[in-house]
């Protein structure tokens, strides 16, 4: 007699619930408020306090997560939050990040970010926003013609030279 093990589960016995994660939405659980802040995540446990803050400090909470992230290697983090310019409106925290890719991952982060900056602010109703900067695109100087039509409109001696000497500007 040849025993084959079976890889489907059995089903539950008769009378008693399945156990396991849940794959969809209850209407009943529908109207009942959300747990969660206004930003996408928990003010956190322990975090009961609405304590004031100052500027100086917030850089301060900043600046020690930014280490944290380098001391632990963390290059993405450590890229996206070191030097990175945060204005501050009330208990409103704005970054601006340079593309989509940075909003990504500083979508990925920011509950993190808001825990940390909560928990050592003792402040629970921080919220931090990210939006990204406008590039001026129309002031990139690509070819070296470009480059040197620019600079002869801010110093006309270069067109004089560039003629003088017989020197071309691209190649």
């Amino acid at each position: 007699m040849v025993v084959v093990a079976s890889s489907k589960k059995k089903p539950a016995p008769v009378g008693q619930k399945k156990t396991g994660v849940r794959k969809t939405i209850s209407l009943n659980d529908w109207d009942k408020p959300k747990e969660d802040t206004e930003e996408g995540g928990s003010a956190g446990p322990g975090i009961q306090g609405n304590d004031e803050f100052t500027e100086a400090q917030l850089r301060a909470v900043w600046q020690e997560y930014v280490d944290d992230a380098i001391r632990n290697n963390d290059l993405r983090k450590t890229t996206l939050f070191k030097g990175r310019r945060i204005d501050i409106e009330g208990n409103k925290i704005s970054i601006k990040v340079d593309n989509t890719i940075q909003h990504e991952h500083l979508n990925g982060y920011k509950e993190e970010l808001m825990l940390f900056i909560r928990k050592k602010l003792n402040n629970s109703g921080i919220i931090l926003e990210s939006d990204i900067a406008e590039v001026n695109m129309e002031n990139k100087l690509y070819t070296s013609d470009d480059k040197f039509k620019h600079l002869a409109k801010k110093n006309s001696a270069l067109e004089k030279l560039k003629k003088d000497l017989g020197l071309e500007t691209g190649f």
